[in-house]
């Protein structure tokens, strides 16, 4: 199709059915301003103190789950028993009991005589028990949902597994893959199952999107990893340096990355900072792959600390992140992803840069009609078509016109009427156009295109 033809038909077919169908475009208020604090999901956190609850509590039937917590030596380091968990639901509220026969080393490459559990107050042989609670996020992003936890939720090794080789660490006796390979690393098959099936529902999940993450080292583009595609992550090197972020942009100590653990966390084994004026913060994981195998991460005072610390402590924290959905009353889904038929009066698209359309039908419609919406590039000579429940992209690699239009079509698939409106488009710009395709009228058979 050439480029004047394309860009008439359009126009002519907005002269010609303007008056049954119209869009609008407006732009969105942002619901939230970097630094807010959200509530989304749940964790064990708080320590359950009330005598009478804690009678009640250890009056249930518990099933008993070990975590399968690593120790050993510097050789070997295999998975145990010697501490478990069991979640209960008492009074519509959610709990967890923990308990352990042995301390938890804070290395997977020693054994339980060397522990933080105990300087935390938690003892062999004892039931404790954590409520789940809301779990608070801090707004890093809001235009790309972008979130942070607000406390250090739980204290984990980055890698279960530790091997030395001359200078470096590796994963694995092979020596195949470096100790602060994120993409390999058992923190994050921890994050994007234990915590993730843990603490959101079916539905919340839905509002968290998959999205690419670039590993690379501070250090040394030697040690960078490749890149991996998650629900949940370690936050950067990058992140916690970005003033955009809410951070400061220099590796020294500052409160701004400053964060301390709950009780669940100290349960775990959390260590705390040794400083007294800062002892209630403690250090935090990074996904920021350091020299000779071991990962950096943010020292309890705040300052990026890339101290050569293996991988294997189960004493530093985690402050898991995530790209969700912060955008109320639209169902933006991941690129490619089917979502489900909904049947309003209207159709709306959503620019990933606040921009929405909405079409809606002026006059009346036959029963069973539907809104298709197309895209035209006008600099890629191409014609996008958003149906049948399908989030879409739109990659535009020139400066220009983006032309897009709402067809309404009857329930046999004849074409009725549409409305054009133009979008301009930057070189480069990626931007997602998250088409929600909704059946008007009650009607929820959809006409394929």
């Amino acid at each position: 199709m050439k480029k004047t033809n394309k860009i008439l038909s359009v126009f002519m077919a907005l002269i010609m059915t303007l008056s049954i169908v119209s869009i609008t475009a407006v732009a969105e208020e942002p619901l939230y301003s970097v630094g807010d604090i959200i509530e989304f999901g749940s964790y064990p956190q708080s320590e359950v103190k009330d005598e009478t609850l804690l009678a009640e509590l250890n009056s249930q039937t518990l099933e008993w789950i070990s975590y399968d917590y690593y120790s050993g030596t510097i050789d070997e380091q295999v998975p145990g028993d010697f501490m478990k968990y069991a979640d209960v639901t008492y009074n519509n509220n959610k709990y967890r009991a923990v308990t352990f026969t042995d301390y938890r080393p804070f290395a997977t490459v020693y054994t339980s005589e060397y522990t933080c559990q105990e300087e935390n107050g938690y003892y062999t042989d004892t039931v404790y028990w954590f409520e789940y609670e809301p779990i608070q996020w801090c707004i890093l992003d809001p235009d790309e949902g972008i979130v942070l936890s607000e406390t250090i939720i739980d204290s984990q090794a980055y890698h279960n597994t530790l091997f030395a080789e001359y200078e470096d660490y590796y994963q694995n006796s092979s020596c195949e893959k470096l100790a602060g390979d994120y993409a390999a690393s058992s923190i994050r098959e921890w994050l994007n199952d234990d915590f993730y099936n843990t603490a959101f529902t079916s539905e919340e999940k839905a509002e968290i999107y998959n999205s690419v993450q670039e590993n690379t080292s501070p250090f040394d583009s030697a040690y960078d990893g490749e890149t991996t595609y998650d629900k949940i992550f370690l936050p950067s090197f990058d992140d916690v340096m970005n003033e955009e972020y809410g951070f400061v942009s220099h590796k020294l100590e500052d409160a701004s990355r400053r964060a301390f653990g709950t009780d669940y966390a100290k349960c775990q084994g959390l260590a705390r900072a040794d400083d007294s004026m800062i002892d209630k913060y403690s250090h935090w994981w990074l996904r920021a792959p350091e020299e000779y195998g071991c990962s950096g991460f943010i020292a309890g005072d705040g300052e990026y600390n890339p101290e050569l610390f293996a991988p294997c402590w189960t004493c530093f924290g985690v402050r898991p992140a995530m790209k969700m959905n912060l955008n109320q009353g639209f169902d933006v889904k991941e690129i490619g992803e089917r979502f489900s038929i909904m049947t309003p009066s209207r159709n709306e698209i959503r620019y990933k840069d606040g921009i929405i359309l909405h079409a809606e039908v002026e006059g009346n419609a036959p029963v069973g009609s539907h809104i298709v919406w197309v895209v035209y590039d006008d600099e890629m000579f191409t014609t996008h078509i958003l149906d049948d429940g399908y989030a879409f992209e739109l990659i535009s690699e020139n400066k220009g016109e983006t032309f897009v239009e709402a067809r309404l079509y009857d329930e046999d698939g004849n074409y009725l009427a549409s409305d054009t409106i133009m979008m301009h488009s930057d070189a480069g710009l990626f931007q997602k156009l998250i088409g929600i395709f909704r059946v008007l009228f009650n009607k929820t058979t959809i006409y394929k295109y």
